[in-house]
């Protein structure tokens, strides 16, 4: 009976205070307390032992458990003081060397990072030093240290050691958390692909483990959408609001839509609307979200049903804007480009300030440049690029649309800085470096043909196979440019060579045909027929091209005639 020795060892401590027993009937006390959960009696005790006895037999191990309930209770500031005082009169003990790994815990606890690094690196530093030692260093305690240098700010060292934990480890809670802390360290850094990836990589580490709602937005958010329906589910078990719990199934409902679980979407709204009434912000996204399902699979009448009905019966809903947008959408794609027009007209009168806006104007650039009205296009455009606050996703477009549209009014210089600008904004996209040949092609527009010639050879050793034939024509069309006739055939006549598959420009057609006129400007014909005649004779080549080279072929044919020709 814990109760009855508990209340004897009382009476012997009041009776027999002089007695030599009292320290050790004191310290089987805070035992009793202990295993019967009394943990503020236990620490009470604790604490009057080691100022009664602050050497006694036991005081090394009073001290370390009292250190660890005080850390348990929340107490980290005070467990510090008995971790330390532990180390420091104790150490000589294994419970001393035991507790240095919670003391560096108690330091997290109380924000006292650096502090808490040193001592984690010392323990660290006894494993990596250790030459007789074949086990892996601590998982757990490279662990610690990664997620204290996360918490101190120190992101680079963090991913150092939290990249070794999942070196040495595949799953498991540890392995959960050290994926989940890169995945915030990914977000924080702006790399949301990476930070979509390791907690998707955290989930399947641990499919059962506890998640949060930052983490299964930022999944919703970056399209991993199968993933964030799993951790939306366990969000919404665990919601203790009702609030809460109806975002977290209002998100179920749209990722199932937008992954393309279009019978368990229906399936899940019809469920949704049963159970929360006047939700029509909640309902009118789901519609928008059915529209998008049809939408994507070209079933536009359909589709069409779904924005009609939002325009309709939700008109006051954050979804209105998106489906009055996504009807012009669904317009141009049946070829109705003047009523999509007077959609996108409507939707910027009635709302001026949505957040679909941009894209309303990159719809409306691009439609205006398919009927050739390059100044409305280029307005549109440059609502986009000129907004200190553009939409990152939608930017690099409206700049290339933008560029494009420059080139082919002719405002060439224009299009030359805003090329510029792009690569100084985006010098990794993937479409960099036909960036950079266009800056070569809008040199020679502007007549910088020197100037042309020189910044495409610069490209020559970074292009690829599929490039240099493209590039090495665009050369050759600057010597010609500029009158350098002899090195244009030398350089247009390298292109078939160089060209290793057919794309939207016929190079090889187009060199063949260069190479002639560059011949002719010499005055030699004959070599001039010569490369016409390949045209005509080259297999792979349109009938179009063919035809244009017998052309030549029978117009030089009759200037070689002509008195005085050679």
């Amino acid at each position: 009976s814990a109760q009855a020795a508990l209340s004897t060892y009382g009476m012997i401590m009041k009776g027999f205070k002089d007695s030599q027993s009292v320290a050790e009937v004191f310290y089987r006390r805070i035992a009793l307390l202990l295993k019967l959960d009394l943990a503020d009696s236990a620490m009470h005790e604790s604490d009057m032992y080691l100022k009664a006895f602050p050497n006694g037999p036991h005081s090394a191990d009073v001290t370390a458990h009292l250190a660890d309930l005080l850390a348990k209770n929340g107490s980290s500031d005070r467990a510090v003081e008995y971790y330390r005082r532990l180390s420091e009169n104790f150490g000589y003990t294994s419970l001393a060397q035991d507790s240095r790994t919670r003391l560096a815990d108690a330091y997290v606890a109380t924000g006292k990072y650096d502090d808490a690094i040193a001592a984690y690196s010392a323990l660290l530093a006894e494993q990596t030093d250790n030459p007789l030692s074949e086990q892996e260093t601590s998982s757990s305690l490279l662990f610690a240290l990664g997620k204290t240098h996360h918490l101190a700010g120190n992101a680079a060292e963090a991913k150092q050691y939290l990249l070794q934990v999942i070196a040495q480890e595949r799953t498991g809670e540890l392995v959960g958390a050290t994926y989940n802390i890169l995945g915030l360290i990914a977000k924080n850094e702006g790399n949301l692909d990476l930070a979509t990836s390791y907690f998707r990589q955290a989930g399947k580490a641990t499919p059962n483990a506890s998640t949060t709602k930052e983490v299964a937005d930022l999944l919703f958010d970056n399209g991993a959408y199968a993933d964030a329906i799993k951790q939306y589910i366990q969000l919404s078990q665990a919601a203790k609001s009702d609030t809460d719990r109806q975002y977290f199934d209002a998100r179920i409902v749209v990722a199932r839509y937008r992954n393309d679980e279009y019978a368990a979407a229906e399936k899940d709204a019809s469920s949704f609307q049963k159970k929360y009434k006047e939700a029509d912000d909640d309902y009118a996204s789901f519609e928008l979200e059915k529209g998008l399902c049809h939408y994507r699979k070209e079933e536009y009448v359909n589709a069409r049903k779904s924005f009609d009905r939002i325009t309709d019966k939700y008109d006051d809903s954050p979804s209105a804007p998106d489906a009055m947008y996504w009807i012009g959408k669904t317009l141009e794609a049946t070829k109705k480009q003047q009523d999509a027009l007077a959609q996108y007209e409507a939707l910027m009168k009635n709302y001026p300030t949505s957040p679909v806006m941009p894209r309303v104007h990159l719809a409306l650039g691009n439609i205006y440049y398919g009927l050739e009205k390059w100044d409305e296009s280029i307005r549109n455009y440059k609502l986009i690029v000129d907004d200190p606050e553009a939409d990152p996703s939608l930017l690099p477009i409206a700049m290339s649309n933008l560029i494009e549209t420059y080139e082919t009014a002719g405002i060439f210089d224009a299009a030359l800085q805003l090329t510029r600008k792009y690569l100084e904004l985006y010098p990794n996209n993937e479409d960099s470096f036909d960036k950079k040949i266009k800056i070569g092609i809008l040199y020679q527009r502007l007549g910088y043909n020197e100037q042309s010639v020189l910044h495409l050879q610069t490209l020559l050793d970074q292009a690829g196979s599929d490039l240099e034939g493209e590039i090495r024509y665009y050369i050759a069309e600057g010597n010609y440019n500029k009158g350098d006739f002899q090195q244009a055939i030398l350089d247009f006549l390298k292109v078939p060579y160089l060209v290793t598959k057919k794309g939207k420009i016929d190079w090889t057609a187009n060199s063949l045909y260069m190479a002639g006129q560059s011949y002719e400007k010499l005055g030699r014909y004959d070599q001039a027929l010569t490369m016409y005649q390949q045209i005509v004779d080259r297999s792979g080549i349109d009938e179009s091209f063919k035809a244009a080279a017998k052309k030549e072929i029978d117009r030089v044919r009759l200037v070689l005639k002509k008195p005085g020709s050679k």
